[in-house]
């Protein structure tokens, strides 16, 4: 009984997910696909505050105006996700040192 045990622990954990996370990989590596992540938490931000806009504050009617006012929000919070990581992967490159600096740059 106890051999079976050490075995399934043994065995390695399958990680359920089916999606990447900006640390998976170092930085400077699979930029990407750090790219696509910074995007992703940047455009469902973006849907976050467009549904809060169209609901709570600016009640517009019609489908033309709702999608105006939901990419007003997913568009930039989208582009500012990936170009995040475009300036954080490039200044790793640049400067070839991996520290903070470079993520304080890439906010920028």
């Amino acid at each position: 009984m106890s051999k079976k045990k050490e075995e399934e622990d043994d065995k390695p954990k399958c990680d359920s997910r089916n999606y990447s996370r900006y640390y998976d990989t170092p930085d400077g590596c699979d930029v990407d696909k750090k790219i696509m992540v910074a995007s992703r938490y940047g455009i469902v931000a973006g849907l976050i505050a467009g549904t809060y806009d169209v609901l709570m504050y600016s009640h517009v009617v019609g489908l033309s105006p709702i999608m105006m006012r939901y990419a007003r929000h997913v568009v930039p919070l989208g582009l500012m996700g990936a170009t995040f990581a475009v300036v954080a992967n490039g200044m790793l490159r640049a400067r070839d040192a991996d520290d903070p600096l470079n993520y304080f740059i890439g906010k920028f």
